[in-house]
C-alpha cells in the first residue's frame, strides 16, 4: 500500500493539529458528528491517526532541539525522557497504519486467547476456498474477510486480508460452533456469502440469563453481528427450508466456551469472546459501517476505542471444507495466566485430502447454483 497521505510539513505546529487524518487511499477518518477529526478537539482511535500524532511530536521534537535555550544535555536529557515514553506507545499504531493488512496476524496472536494453529498448505486450501466462493464480490478491493467452515470435523473461523493484487493473506484461527440439527428450531448453518451491513444493525450483549440460566450472547458488552434473515435448513422435524436469523456473537463464557469447535447453536455462528472483541476493535466487517459515516452517520454500537484499519470489509464466507476426520492441528491453543497450553481433545494426526475436500465443496458451490 502507499505511504500514508500527510499534511504539508510547513504549518504552524496548531494548524497541523486541526486538519482531518487521511489514510493511504486518500479516506478522511470522520467523527461522530460527521464532520473531520481533529486533533484539539477529540481524541481520535484510527491508526492513521496514531500516526500524525506520531508525526506531530517528532516535529515538535524536531522544533525543540533546534532551539539555543534547549541545546544543553540537562534540556537534552528531560526532552528524551519525556518523548520517548510516548514514542514506544505510539510506534505499533504507527506501524499499522503505514504497513499492509498482515500486520495484524501478530495481534491477533497476542489478543484472542483461543486459536487453531493451522498449517500453511490447509492456510492455502482455505485461501483458495475463500477465492472461489466470494468471486468478484469484493471489486478487487483489499479488505479483510472472515472465514468460517462449518464442517463437524473443523468447526472453525479464520480471518484473511485481500490484498490489492487478489491475494489472501492468513491473519488467524479460532474454534467455533455452528448449528447443531436434531432439536426443535435448530437448524443447519447455511453456507455462502454473507454481507455485514448497516441494513441489519448490530447490538451487544446485555449479559442476561436466559431460562437455561445461559448468556446466549455471552457477557455484557459483547458485540452481535447481524447478516439478516437467511434460508437455512430445519434440521427438526421433516426438515426443508427455513429462516434463521444468522448471527455470529460470543458465547456464555461459563458453560458453553468450552465447547467451541463442535457443533453446538441453533445455527449461529458461536465465536470466542476475545475474537469478537478483535473483530470489533479492528472493524473487520465494518467497511459498510466506514462508508456511512463518511457520510455522516453515527453508530451507538461501535466502540470509542476501536482502531479500525484502512482495510474494513463486509463479508462473512460459510463453507463446508468436507472433511470426514479431524485434522491434526484441530487443537485449541489456549492462553491462560500467561503460559501457553494445549487444550480439548487428542486426535490422532490426518493428512487431509485437500484435492477431494476440494471438489466436494465444487459440487456444494454448483448445487447451490442450479437452485
Amino acid at each position: 500500500m502507499g505511504a500514508i497521505a500527510m499534511p504539508p510539513t510547513d504549518l504552524p505546529v496548531a494548524q497541523t493539529l486541526s486538519l482531518p487524518c487521511p489514510d493511504s487511499s486518500g479516506h478522511v477518518w470522520w467523527g461522530e458528528a460527521g464532520v473531520p477529526k481533529s486533533r484539539n478537539a477529540a481524541r481520535t482511535s484510527s491508526a492513521a491517526s496514531h500516526f500524525m500524532e506520531f508525526k506531530m511530536l517528532l516535529s515538535i521534537a524536531s522544533r525543540i532541539s533546534r532551539m539555543t535555550i534547549f541545546r544543553s544535555p540537562c534540556w537534552n536529557r528531560i526532552v528524551f525522557l519525556f518523548f520517548l515514553p510516548a514514542f514506544c506507545l505510539l510506534m505499533p499504531h504507527v506501524l499499522l497504519a503505514q504497513g499492509d493488512g498482515t500486520r495484524l496476524a501478530p495481534l491477533y496472536a497476542a489478543q484472542v486467547d483461543k486459536k487453531l494453529d493451522i498449517p500453511e498448505a490447509d492456510q492455502h486450501f482455505y485461501a483458495d476456498l475463500l477465492g472461489e466462493t466470494l468471486g468478484d464480490r469484493t471489486g478487487g478491493q483489499a479488505q479483510y474477510v472472515v472465514l468460517v467452515d462449518r464442517n463437524d470435523f473443523v468447526q472453525a473461523a479464520m480471518i484473511y486480508w485481500m490484498s490489492p493484487d487478489g491475494q489472501f493473506h492468513f491473519i488467524g484461527a479460532s474454534p467455533v460452533s455452528t448449528g447443531k440439527p436434531g432439536r426443535y428450531e435448530h437448524f443447519v448453518t447455511p453456507t455462502g456469502v454473507f454481507e455485514h451491513t448497516t441494513d441489519n444493525p448490530d447490538f451487544r450483549s446485555k449479559g442476561t440469563f436466559n431460562r437455561n440460566h445461559i448468556r446466549g450472547y455471552g457477557a455484557k458488552g459483547m458485540r452481535v453481528y447481524d447478516f439478516g434473515w437467511q434460508p437455512a435448513i430445519r434440521g427438526w422435524g421433516k426438515g426443508g427450508e427455513g429462516k434463521l436469523r444468522l448471527q455470529m456473537h460470543a458465547t456464555d463464557p461459563d458453560r458453553l466456551a468450552q465447547k467451541l469447535g463442535t457443533p453446538q447453536s441453533e445455527g449461529c455462528i458461536r465465536i470466542p469472546a476475545t475474537l469478537n472483541t478483535f473483530i470489533d476493535h479492528y472493524g473487520i466487517l465494518d467497511g459498510d459501517y466506514e462508508k456511512a459515516m463518511a457520510e455522516g452517520q453515527t453508530f451507538w454500537v461501535l466502540s470509542k476505542t476501536r482502531e479500525a484499519t484502512s482495510w474494513s470489509g463486509r463479508f462473512l464466507v460459510v463453507v463446508d471444507s468436507g472433511r470426514t476426520e479431524r485434522a491434526s492441528w484441530d487443537q485449541v491453543t489456549t492462553l491462560e495466566a500467561g503460559a501457553p497450553k494445549l487444550s480439548g481433545h487428542a486426535f490422532p494426526p490426518v493428512i487431509p485430502d485437500l484435492t477431494k475436500a476440494r471438489a466436494q465443496h465444487r459440487t456444494i458451490l454448483d448445487a447451490k447454483a442450479n437452485d
